[in-house]
C-alpha cells in the first residue's frame, strides 16, 4: 500500500497474500478492486530489490572500469554495464509500466 497512498483494502476488496508468480524483482498478486469488482493482478516489488541492483551494478561497472584500465587486452564493458544500469532503474519504477 505504500506506493498507492493509502491502505490495500481501501483499494482492493479482495488480495491475494499469495503470489501468482515471481521473479527477481517483484512477485504478482490476483486483487479485486474495491471500486468495481474487477479481477487484476498487481505487481509488488521485492523490498529493497532497487537499490541492492543499483549498488551491485555500480560495483560491475566500476569493476569493469578497472579492467579496462590495468588489462589493455580486457574488453572495456563501461558502457554496456552503464546502460544496464540505466534499464534496471527503469524497470525497477512500476510507475512507467
Amino acid at each position: 500500500g505504500q506506493d498507492l497512498g493509502k491502505p490495500l483494502e481501501h483499494v482492493f476488496k479482495d488480495f491475494s497474500e499469495r503470489p501468482i508468480a515471481s521473479a527477481s524483482v517483484a512477485q504478482a498478486h490476483v486483487a479485486y478492486l474495491r471500486s468495481s469488482g474487477q479481477k487484476v493482478c498487481v505487481k509488488v516489488q521485492h523490498k529493497g530489490v532497487a537499490s541492492m541492483v543499483g549498488t551491485d551494478l555500480a560495483t560491475v561497472e566500476f569493476i569493469c572500469k578497472r579492467a579496462a584500465k590495468y588489462h589493455p587486452d580486457a574488453p572495456d564493458a563501461t558502457d554496456l554495464i552503464r546502460e544496464w544500469r540505466r534499464a534496471s532503474r527503469e524497470g525497477g519504477d512500476f510507475k512507467l509500466e
